[in-house]
């Protein structure tokens, strides 16, 4: 999976590539 995370030291966003179960995906974009 492949998230785009806003960073919170510099306010850019960066991709964040990593393996994750499908429920914390879906808890990861509840927001």
């Amino acid at each position: 999976v492949i998230k785009m995370v806003k960073s919170p030291k510099t306010g850019a966003y960066v991709f964040d590539e990593q393996m994750v179960p499908n429920e914390a995906v879906k808890d990861f974009f509840k927001d």
